[in-house]
């Protein structure tokens, strides 16, 4: 067995954060009118809303005051992961994708990871980048937005076709209807 470091503890929770969780001045959309701007500081603002206590409040300052030697880390670890695929197939050499990285992570609040996922690595993608809720936004979001909606619904395919049907939706039909107790069967 490996035994766990409390360094390897910090490092690893450091490494959880792919974001700035708190609204930095310098971040493009930090004062833009634009519906998607708005969107990323309303994400920011629920994520800050969340932090409980003074030791919450003293990590969160830590992770900011870290965030730019941890996006360094992070483009570190998505370079590694994606880069050479990336460099290959696209022609994107590996010095333009940490570039690109580490100013998205520092000027736009934008993961590493999220440069491969929604393809800034293409030019043409670039100026779109702000477009896209990314991961954590989207975790931030949808609770709030769904907290008086019944979302049951969704997870039970009887109940979601009769939702559509009720609604004049079309929706495919469920092949069979397997009880909960004999789905963990199968």
């Amino acid at each position: 067995m490996v035994k766990q470091t409390r360094t390897g503890g910090v490092v690893r929770l450091l490494l959880a954060y792919d974001h700035c969780r708190l609204l930095l001045p310098w971040f493009r959309f930090a004062r833009s009118p634009r519906p998607m701007d708005r969107m990323h500081r309303l994400s920011l603002a629920w994520e800050r809303a969340a932090v409980r206590g003074w030791t919450g409040t003293v990590k969160l300052l830590v992770e900011v005051v870290a965030w730019p030697a941890l996006s360094l880390l992070q483009t570190a670890i998505a370079v590694r992961r994606w880069g050479a695929c990336v460099s290959r197939r696209f022609k994107v050499p590996i010095w333009r994708q940490v570039i690109d990285q580490i100013l998205l992570a520092n000027l736009s609040n934008i993961s590493p990871a999220s440069y491969y996922m929604y393809e800034l690595f293409r030019r043409e993608e670039r100026p779109k980048a702000l477009s896209y809720v990314q991961h954590h936004e989207i975790t931030i979001l949808l609770p709030g937005l769904n907290r008086d909606l019944d979302t049951g619904s969704l997870d039970d395919k009887r109940r979601f076709f009769e939702n559509c049907r009720a609604r004049g939706l079309a929706t495919a039909p469920s092949l069979a209807d397997v009880p909960p107790c004999l789905g963990r069967m199968i």
